[in-house]
This record gives structure tokens, C-alpha cells and sequence, in this order.
């Protein structure tokens, strides 16, 4: 997939915690072998998820681990399904409250970004052939450009992540805690905004999941599979 259309248009999943990949092959069915792509896995506010968003999503995943879907165990398979459900449960929950927000994104800083995005390649063709390969037209594109902006707006409206600071005490401890148990490692100063990065990106995942779990507890969520 071509990371220049990819990073643009992400959807947030935020998944906590990791998952494990076992990468020995099993005969074993796959959970989403017995149900068609029209079925329907899950029922957020009225909402449905179908098992095609969920194997895409758990396409997604893989290939973000460097495997395929194809290669996972049966555990690994479950494990998997599990998390990309959750993703595209939170997905959810966070397109309705951003369509509740009445937020919208103005067309002129829509097309400024698909004029950035055009930069990135060298040729016309080459913007097109990006497109082709993502599966996209480019108005399709102009849509989760202008879905991501404005969810961009409601969480900086939502969360205060502009607020989010990162002591030079965090960072101490952070660096200490990475440190133990390697013989080689850089000063503190040569990594310390590297760090720093990395503790403030916890803290806004930290909020982003509080924010979530409060969504979902007025929801009404059902899981079908």
C-alpha cells in the first residue's frame, strides 16, 4: 500500500495494548470463512459493522505486524479478530460523535490538502496509479480527507491535547526505565526530545482511550459474532 495515500487517510484505531502474532499454520477454519462479507458482526447506536469492514480491518492489521491474515494460527486468527472488532467498534463511536459535533470541514482546506498530498508525487500518473492501488477515486479520497480533518477538530475541541505537557521528571524515568538491562545506550540529552515524543504520544493515547470508554458507556453496543 502506498504510504503517502495511507497516512492521509488513516482512520483513527487506537487498539490498547498489543497483540501477538504465532506465525505457525493451521487447517483449522477461520472464524470469518463461515460468514459472508454482508453480515453483520456488530450494531453500535443503530450502526452496523459488516464482516467485510472487519476483514479488511484485520487486513490492515497484519500487513501494519508485516504478515497476512493468511499466515496466522488459529489462536493468532481469534486474537486478531478481537482487536480489529474493537478498532472498528471505537471507529465508530468516534465517526458518530464527530457527526454530532456538527463540525465540518470547509472545501477550500479540503483541496489544499489533496494539493499536498499530489506534491508527494513526482507525476500525474503516479498520483493516479497511487489511487488505482489503494482502491480510491479521488473524490473518494476528497471524502476521508475532509472525514479526518474534522475529526482532527473534534478531538483537539474534546480532549485539550494542545494541554498535554511532558515533565523533565517523565522523561528522567522513562529513560531510566529503558535503559535497564542495556549495556549500550545513548545519553539522556542525545535522545531526550525522542522521548519526549514518545511519553506525550502515551499521554494523548491515555486521554483519546477515556474519552472512548466514556462514548461507550452511553452507547448501545451489540456484538453479534
Amino acid at each position: 500500500m502506498n504510504k503517502n495515500i495511507v497516512s492521509v487517510i488513516a482512520v483513527i484505531i487506537v487498539i490498547a495494548g498489543g497483540w501477538y502474532l504465532l506465525s505457525n499454520k493451521t487447517e483449522q477454519p477461520q472464524a470469518n470463512e463461515v460468514r459472508g462479507n454482508d453480515a453483520t458482526v456488530a450494531i453500535v447506536n443503530g450502526t452496523e459493522i459488516t464482516q467485510a469492514e472487519l476483514t479488511r480491518t484485520e487486513e490492515q492489521l497484519a500487513q501494519s505486524q508485516g504478515t497476512t491474515t493468511a499466515s496466522l494460527s488459529a489462536e493468532a486468527k481469534a486474537e486478531l479478530e478481537d482487536r480489529a472488532l474493537e478498532a472498528l467498534i471505537t471507529q465508530t463511536l468516534v465517526r458518530q460523535a464527530v457527526e454530532s459535533s456538527g463540525l465540518t470541514a470547509a472545501a477550500a482546506d479540503i483541496e489544499g490538502q489533496i494539493a499536498e498530498i499530489k506534491k508527494q508525487f513526482k507525476t500525474e500518473a503516479e498520483y493516479s496509479a497511487a489511487l488505482l492501488q489503494e482502491n480510491l477515486t479521488e473524490e473518494q479520497l476528497r471524502e476521508q480527507v475532509g472525514e479526518r480533518m474534522v475529526t482532527d477538530a473534534y478531538l483537539s475541541a474534546n480532549l485539550d491535547l494542545d494541554d498535554i505537557t511532558v515533565t523533565d521528571a517523565e522523561i528522567e524515568a522513562y529513560y531510566q526505565e529503558s535503559i535497564k538491562g542495556s549495556p549500550v545506550f545513548p545519553q539522556l540529552e542525545e535522545v531526550k526530545e525522542q522521548i519526549r515524543g514518545m511519553v506525550l504520544q502515551q499521554k494523548q493515547q491515555a486521554k483519546f482511550m477515556e474519552h472512548v470508554e466514556k462514548l461507550k458507556a452511553e452507547a448501545e453496543v451489540e456484538v453479534l459474532i
